[in-house]
């Protein structure tokens, strides 16, 4: 199994390149919604932006595809990807990207937040 997500909320700076640092806060409940507001569910997502079909995103394939589906700016994009690659060995596989989501998803009920 893969190891859990550490945070589903963090408050970081980050370079905009435009206006230079501001404080950011990363939602992975925000980014999952924006995900399924566009999909029927995670593994969907995946497999569209998994345009090589090698079952795994790299960094910069899963930021710039995020980008142009209007699902992150460039910046939040890196910051997910840092936050989801559990293994950190530079790339995310299905069940990273999957397990991320679903720590992410709303609590409710007692039974559902046991089976996390």
């Amino acid at each position: 199994p893969a190891p859990p997500v550490k945070t589903l909320t963090r408050t970081t700076t980050i370079d905009t390149g435009n206006t230079g640092k501001e404080l950011t806060t990363l939602s992975l409940r925000s980014f999952r919604d924006r995900i399924l507001a566009k999909y029927r569910n995670p593994l969907d997502c995946f497999e569209a932006l998994d345009v090589n079909m090698d079952n795994a995103l790299s960094k910069v394939e899963f930021t710039s595809l995020l980008v142009k589906a209007n699902l992150a700016k460039r910046p939040e994009a890196r910051q997910i990807f840092e936050l989801i690659d559990t293994n950190k060995d530079g790339n995310l596989s299905v069940n990273e990207f999957i397990r991320a989501l679903e720590m992410a998803a709303p609590v409710d009920s007692l039974d559902a937040l046991r089976r996390r």
